[in-house]
Protein backbone atom coordinates (compact mmCIF):
# COMPACT_ATOMS: atom_id res chain seq x y z
CA UNK A 1 0.00 0.00 0.00
CA UNK A 2 1.26 3.84 -0.32
CA UNK A 3 0.58 7.07 1.36
CA UNK A 4 -3.39 8.06 1.03
CA UNK A 5 -4.48 11.61 2.28
CA UNK A 6 -7.36 10.78 4.52
CA UNK A 7 -9.70 12.41 6.87
CA UNK A 8 -9.56 11.02 10.49
CA UNK A 9 -12.75 9.40 11.70
CA UNK A 10 -13.56 9.91 15.13
CA UNK A 11 -11.84 6.79 16.90
CA UNK A 12 -8.60 7.44 15.07
CA UNK A 13 -8.46 10.94 16.43
CA UNK A 14 -9.29 9.53 20.16
CA UNK A 15 -6.51 6.71 19.33
CA UNK A 16 -3.93 9.63 18.11
CA UNK A 17 -4.77 11.77 21.27
CA UNK A 18 -3.74 9.00 23.15
CA UNK A 19 -0.33 9.27 21.82
CA UNK A 20 0.03 12.63 23.53
CA UNK A 21 2.02 14.50 21.18
CA UNK A 22 2.15 17.68 21.66
CA UNK A 23 1.62 20.53 18.90
CA UNK A 24 5.05 22.05 17.99
CA UNK A 25 3.87 25.20 16.75
CA UNK A 26 5.19 28.24 19.28
CA UNK A 27 2.85 29.09 22.15
CA UNK A 28 0.51 26.43 21.49
CA UNK A 29 0.20 24.06 24.67
CA UNK A 30 -2.19 21.54 23.57
CA UNK A 31 -1.70 17.92 22.06
CA UNK A 32 -1.69 17.79 18.54
CA UNK A 33 -5.55 16.87 16.58
CA UNK A 34 -5.20 16.76 13.05
CA UNK A 35 -8.51 16.40 11.04
CA UNK A 36 -6.43 14.89 8.57
CA UNK A 37 -3.59 13.00 7.57
CA UNK A 38 -1.50 11.42 5.13
CA UNK A 39 -0.69 7.98 6.36
CA UNK A 40 0.52 4.31 4.50
CA UNK A 41 -1.39 1.95 6.43
CA UNK A 42 1.38 -1.02 5.47
CA UNK A 43 4.23 0.82 6.84
CA UNK A 44 2.40 2.20 10.28
CA UNK A 45 3.29 5.69 8.89
CA UNK A 46 1.96 9.14 9.44
CA UNK A 47 2.35 12.88 8.05
CA UNK A 48 0.58 15.44 10.20
CA UNK A 49 0.48 18.78 9.04
CA UNK A 50 0.22 20.92 12.65
CA UNK A 51 0.09 24.35 11.54
CA UNK A 52 2.37 27.58 11.39
CA UNK A 53 3.39 29.78 13.51
CA UNK A 54 2.24 33.37 13.18
CA UNK A 55 4.98 35.25 12.89
CA UNK A 56 6.53 32.87 10.43
CA UNK A 57 3.27 31.81 8.10
CA UNK A 58 4.80 30.43 5.68
CA UNK A 59 6.83 28.50 7.20
CA UNK A 60 4.49 24.87 8.30
CA UNK A 61 5.42 22.70 10.80
CA UNK A 62 5.12 18.72 10.61
CA UNK A 63 4.90 15.61 12.71
CA UNK A 64 6.17 12.30 10.86
CA UNK A 65 5.35 9.28 12.43
CA UNK A 66 7.01 5.99 11.26
CA UNK A 67 5.95 3.25 13.89
CA UNK A 68 6.98 4.58 17.98
CA UNK A 69 9.57 7.23 16.27
CA UNK A 70 8.48 11.13 15.96
CA UNK A 71 10.33 13.60 13.63
CA UNK A 72 9.17 17.19 13.90
CA UNK A 73 10.52 19.44 11.46
CA UNK A 74 9.42 22.99 9.51
CA UNK A 75 9.22 23.13 5.84
CA UNK A 76 8.68 26.18 3.35
CA UNK A 77 6.74 26.09 0.57
CA UNK A 78 7.52 27.35 -2.64
CA UNK A 79 6.15 27.89 -5.83
CA UNK A 80 8.02 26.72 -8.80
CA UNK A 81 5.72 27.09 -11.86
CA UNK A 82 2.01 26.45 -12.11
CA UNK A 83 1.46 23.03 -10.80
CA UNK A 84 4.58 22.70 -9.42
CA UNK A 85 5.75 23.79 -5.29
CA UNK A 86 8.62 22.55 -3.15
CA UNK A 87 8.30 21.63 -0.04
CA UNK A 88 12.01 22.89 1.69
CA UNK A 89 12.46 21.00 4.72
CA UNK A 90 15.34 23.33 6.90
CA UNK A 91 14.78 22.29 10.65
CA UNK A 92 14.38 19.65 12.38
CA UNK A 93 12.29 20.48 15.68
CA UNK A 94 12.83 17.35 17.67
CA UNK A 95 16.43 16.61 18.53
CA UNK A 96 18.15 13.44 16.77
CA UNK A 97 19.44 12.03 13.52
CA UNK A 98 17.10 11.00 10.92
CA UNK A 99 17.77 8.33 8.20
CA UNK A 100 18.10 7.91 4.48
CA UNK A 101 15.56 5.87 5.02
CA UNK A 102 13.18 8.39 6.76
CA UNK A 103 14.20 10.80 4.03
CA UNK A 104 12.74 8.65 1.26
CA UNK A 105 9.70 8.09 4.01
CA UNK A 106 9.51 11.99 4.33
CA UNK A 107 9.50 12.91 1.05
CA UNK A 108 7.13 10.62 -0.41
CA UNK A 109 4.57 11.56 2.09
CA UNK A 110 4.71 14.80 1.19
CA UNK A 111 4.71 14.13 -2.59
CA UNK A 112 1.38 12.73 -1.70
CA UNK A 113 0.22 15.61 0.89
CA UNK A 114 0.75 18.01 -2.22
CA UNK A 115 0.17 21.42 -0.80
CA UNK A 116 -2.97 21.11 2.15
CA UNK A 117 -2.93 17.54 2.85
CA UNK A 118 -6.96 16.98 2.12
CA UNK A 119 -8.42 14.21 0.41
CA UNK A 120 -9.64 15.85 -2.66
CA UNK A 121 -5.67 17.41 -4.06
CA UNK A 122 -5.39 19.31 -7.47
CA UNK A 123 -2.81 17.36 -9.24
CA UNK A 124 0.32 19.21 -7.97
CA UNK A 125 3.85 18.42 -8.88
CA UNK A 126 5.97 18.09 -6.12
CA UNK A 127 9.98 18.43 -5.38
CA UNK A 128 11.47 18.05 -1.71
CA UNK A 129 14.57 19.76 -0.83
CA UNK A 130 16.49 18.77 2.30
CA UNK A 131 18.14 21.83 3.94
CA UNK A 132 18.83 19.80 7.11
CA UNK A 133 22.19 18.67 8.57
CA UNK A 134 21.13 14.82 8.84
CA UNK A 135 23.08 11.76 10.30
CA UNK A 136 22.13 8.10 11.17
CA UNK A 137 21.94 5.07 8.29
Amino acid sequence: MAFINEKLTTEQRTEFEQRGIKSPVPHVYENLDPSYWTIDYENDTRLVGAGVFREFPDEKYFVFIKKSKVIIFVAKMHSIAEGSIEWEIFKLVNEGHISLEEMENIETSLTVFQATGRSREINTLVNVVFSIKTGGN
